[in-house]
This record gives C-alpha cells, structure tokens and sequence, in this order.
C-alpha cells in the first residue's frame, strides 16, 4: 500500500519515507542496547536453573 502511493506520487514521499525508516532505525538502535542487560539476565537465570536441575 505505501509502496504504491510512492509510486503513484512520482517520486514525492520518497523523503518521507526515508524519514520514517530512519526514525525506526534509531529507535532499534536505542532500544536494543536497552534490551541486552535484560536479556542477558534471562538467559543466566534460564542457565542456573538448569545447573541446579543437573546437580541434584
């Protein structure tokens, strides 16, 4: 749908979809090192579980 609109408007909002897609880029950029501290926790507790289990 929004690939059609661009094309429909010979070439007009190409910028605004450049824009668009940068925001979003920077938005994952930001979130993603956000995200590591957490996922990294889950993952040490999924292993300590699993160690606990093997050393019973």
């Amino acid at each position: 749908m929004i690939k059609n609109l661009i094309l429909q408007e010979n070439g007009q909002g190409t910028v605004e979809y450049g824009l668009v897609l940068g925001v979003l880029v920077i938005a994952a950029v930001g979130i993603i090192p956000a995200l590591v501290p957490i996922i990294e926790n889950l993952f040490r507790s999924i292993a300590d579980a699993v160690e606990a289990q093997v050393n019973l």
